[in-house]
């Protein structure tokens, strides 16, 4: 028997097969509300979580967001950055300002105008493409996988907001004034290096150079639940130039351009 459990079968009396029972709805409860986050590049929550000491950080905007927060818990619940009733309505439900908690109070450390949170240098493939991993905890159906990205010159002690994000010469969709430079409709659930189960997705990487902030949205279909995450980057450059059906993840439409 695992020792930490007989305090309590001792305390509780509870036949064993009970206890244990119990136990495991509360182990299924935590998993079935942890969600996830991006990984490669790592977001900015998963690099407090994982790259750092949540109880003790020693990066300095990681320590700040914990003292901001009072308490390193959010951390802990590194995969839940969520607006449960977001329903595709992000600019609604994550006002500017609040993109990297996704609107979420508990996680507002994470929205600190700071021009040291850590950076992982990203550059496309030949193709102009880059290959992003997200970490799924608990799986779901996906609706959209949308991916924004800061403006060229982008001055990270100024609040990002939704209108800053459309700085992408593409046709996107002439009803949403803010277009993601990457729009995927689906999403293939594959087990990943290390562990876990995830979501491999290839994108175009637009024309940027020096240090941006992508952000991401998981709208789920089998719910209006949405998950956010800020991805902090050094951008090695792109030459990428979208053409029409970019939007639907129609890698033929991608082109590069020329000398």
């Amino acid at each position: 028997m695992i020792e930490p459990l007989r305090p309590l079968i001792r305390v509780l009396r509870l036949p064993t097969i009970y206890l244990l029972m119990g136990l495991g709805c509360l182990f299924l409860t935590e998993t079935l509300l942890a969600h996830g986050t991006m990984v490669t590049p790592a977001s900015r929550i998963y690099k407090c979580r994982f790259e750092d000491n949540p109880e003790n950080p020693q990066d300095p905007a990681c320590a700040a967001a914990v003292a901001f927060a009072g308490s390193p818990q959010f951390l802990y619940d590194w995969n839940g950055v969520r607006q449960g009733d977001a329903n595709g309505q992000h600019q609604v439900v994550v006002p500017d300002g609040e993109l990297c908690s996704g609107g979420g109070s508990e996680y507002a450390g994470l929205d600190l105008l700071r021009d040291d949170w850590r950076t992982t240098t990203i550059s496309p493939r030949s193709d102009g493409t880059f290959e992003f991993v997200y970490l799924a905890s608990a799986p779901h159906s996906t609706q959209d996988m949308l991916f924004y990205i800061t403006p060229e010159g982008w001055d990270p002690l100024q609040p990002v907001t939704w209108e800053s994000l459309d700085s992408i010469d593409e046709p996107g969709n002439p009803n949403d004034p803010v277009d993601p430079f990457c729009h995927l409709t689906t999403a293939n659930l594959e087990p990943l290096d290390g562990g876990g189960q995830g979501y491999r997705m290839v994108c175009p990487l637009p024309a940027r150079s020096g240090r941006h902030s992508i952000f991401h949205v998981w709208q789920r279909d089998d719910s209006p639940e949405a998950f956010y995450a800020c991805i902090d980057v050094e951008m090695g450059g792109s030459s990428l130039i979208f053409d029409s059906g970019f939007e639907t993840g129609d890698t033929s439409e991608w082109s590069l351009a020329g000398p």
